[in-house]
């Protein structure tokens, strides 16, 4: 049997879709897949062979709550509580990575994604019985840059340039009060309605 690379798994993982079902042959340490546009094997094929055994679905990925747990990781105040705001309502993942360019986050995000799934894998990997190499949660994509750990909250500095039209607003150019007074009402500061 050989041992599953928790690198190579994740890699695998990150690649479902709700329409790609994603299989591990125990055997041959191979993944196989089956999905509504692929022309590979058919679901019985997997199905009716006990060295296959199912991966997790994008539905136990829970991606949203991997998004979560990054921007509660964020040490920048402003960056932090506009990666939060992304996340509320419809559209939230696009806008979430919207906003992750637009803080330039988005190396960093890479990274903890990808130890989410790592740790996603190991965790399958136990469950299911399957050797696995282990692999430290610092090892990363290439040209990724380190996630810095969280720290205490600092205060963000002002913005002279706002963007947004309401300037007799008491926060006009205060990100961090704009953006918690916007998270407090459930709605979206000027800067990200356009993202």
């Amino acid at each position: 049997m050989k041992k599953l690379d928790l690198n190579e798994a994740a890699e695998e993982f990150e690649m479902v879709t709700s329409d790609m079902h994603l299989f591990y042959d125990k055997e041959t340490g191979e993944f196989g897949f089956y999905g509504e546009y692929a022309e590979t094997a058919s679901p019985e094929f997997f199905e009716d062979d006990d060295d296959w055994i199912a991966a997790p679905s994008v539905y136990d990925f829970r991606e949203y709550d991997i998004m979560e747990a990054f921007a509660d990781s964020i040490t920048d105040t402003r960056a932090r509580e506009l990666l939060f705001v992304s996340l509320e309502g419809k559209g939230a993942f696009r806008r979430f990575k919207d906003t992750l360019i637009r803080v330039g986050l988005r190396d960093e995000w890479f990274v903890f994604k990808h130890n989410a799934y790592v740790k996603i894998a190991r965790d399958w990997c136990i469950k299911n019985g399957i050797e696995y190499i282990d692999v430290a949660d610092t090892d990363k994509p290439k040209n990724a840059k380190p996630v810095k750990p969280k720290q205490a909250v600092k205060p963000c500095k002002n913005v002279p340039k706002c963007s947004c039209k309401k300037i007799e607003c008491e926060n006009h150019g205060k990100c961090c009060s704009c953006v918690i007074n916007h998270r407090e009402r459930g709605s979206l500061p000027f800067c990200l309605r356009g993202v």
